[in-house]
């Protein structure tokens, strides 16, 4: 006998390869057309806010995440508590608190945690030499403006 799980597992792996291989499929097309154009840039040193911003971008969406999960458990009558001092919320409202809240919970623990570990993160790039970082980039910087600048062929 076949499990839902393994029925859902199959399923998603299929919708995986379907997306990622894109075999008569726009939006797996696209996905790999997108993944093709990406560039590379070598990071060699980051500012102290450049650093501090994606520490903090990151905890947000871990907490907007973590928020979405528990609004989920709330909203399937899992034991979800928010506590504001003397308001205590319970279900689905604790969820939906938990939304809010998390995200600037978790801001606030990784704005302390990006500035207990800038100077590990800078000791060790110093070791490492650069990392290369894979993305779309727009400024002068990013390579986008090596082909404006070379001498125009007249």
């Amino acid at each position: 006998m076949v499990s839902i799980i393994d029925l859902l597992k199959e399923l998603l792996l299929y919708t995986v390869d379907q997306l990622l291989l894109g075999y008569n499929n726009k939006i797996g097309m696209q996905i790999i057309h997108r993944r093709k154009s990406m560039k590379k840039i070598q990071v060699k040193s980051l500012k102290f806010s450049s650093y501090v911003k994606s520490i903090l971008l990151v905890s947000i969406a871990s907490g907007g995440t973590f928020g979405i999960i528990l609004l989920v458990l709330g909203i399937f009558g899992g034991d979800v508590e928010a506590n504001f001092g003397t308001i205590h919320l319970t279900g689905v409202a604790g969820g939906f608190a938990s939304l809010i809240i998390g995200p600037l919970v978790f801001s606030f623990f990784g704005l302390i945690v990006s500035l207990l570990t800038f100077i590990p993160f800078k000791l060790m790039m110093k070791v490492l030499k650069k990392i290369n970082i894979y993305g779309e980039f727009v400024g002068e910087d990013s390579g986008t403006l090596e082909k404006d600048l070379r001498p125009k062929e007249e």
